[in-house]
């Protein structure tokens, strides 16, 4: 997604970031606010940038997580 819109957020460091606040509970609304929706909303959760990310961030699992927590 990130090379259709070449946006940071749509970047799998973008995403990570967004996933590392709320962790933190730095997001005022945490799994309901619009920085997450937003993030994870062109994630096809197809795990294409697991193989590239050096810490190994299973994103796909992640973006699961995220929307049962909705």
């Amino acid at each position: 997604s990130y090379l259709a819109t070449r946006d940071e957020k749509d970047s799998t460091r973008g995403r990570a970031r967004v996933l590392q606040e709320l962790a933190n509970g730095t997001l005022v609304r945490g799994f309901g606010s619009a920085e997450v929706a937003e993030s994870l909303e062109l994630c096809l959760a197809c795990k294409g940038c697991s193989s590239d990310c050096p810490a190994g961030v299973d994103m796909a699992t992640y973006k699961a997580e995220v929307l049962y927590q909705r």
